[in-house]
């Protein structure tokens, strides 16, 4: 097979194997770990709220680095582990099952 014919071929396949992938970018990954920080943050306020007690600032992921995913077989999705600051804290290497929801987005496990 010539050069002129196998490069479209190997250009589509790998478009195509590349398509296949649904790992979670470093971004996606940031923003699902921000969502779940705010509803428990939102669960705590108004915890304290009905204790009468002034509530918490508002936590701020200060960094964020992905650091590698792997198929979370048998479970779908995939394992990520991660590691971030929270207020300038380091909270340590972290991972955690993304997947897709019913709905298509990106969520995670707790």
């Amino acid at each position: 097979m010539s050069l002129k014919i196998a490069f479209p071929i190997l250009f589509a396949l790998a478009l195509t194997l590349g398509a296949c992938t649904d790992e979670p970018s470093e971004t996606a990954m940031r923003q699902v770990v921000e969502r779940f920080m705010m509803v428990g943050f939102e669960k705590e306020v108004a915890q304290t709220k009905k204790l009468g007690v002034q509530p918490p600032g508002k936590p701020v992921i200060t960094s964020f680095t992905k650091l590698g995913c792997k198929p979370a077989e048998p479970d779908p999705g995939y394992a990520c582990t991660f590691d971030g600051a929270m207020d300038g804290e380091s909270q340590g290497q972290m991972t955690r099952r993304f997947f897709k929801a019913a709905d298509g987005t990106l969520t995670m496990s707790d």
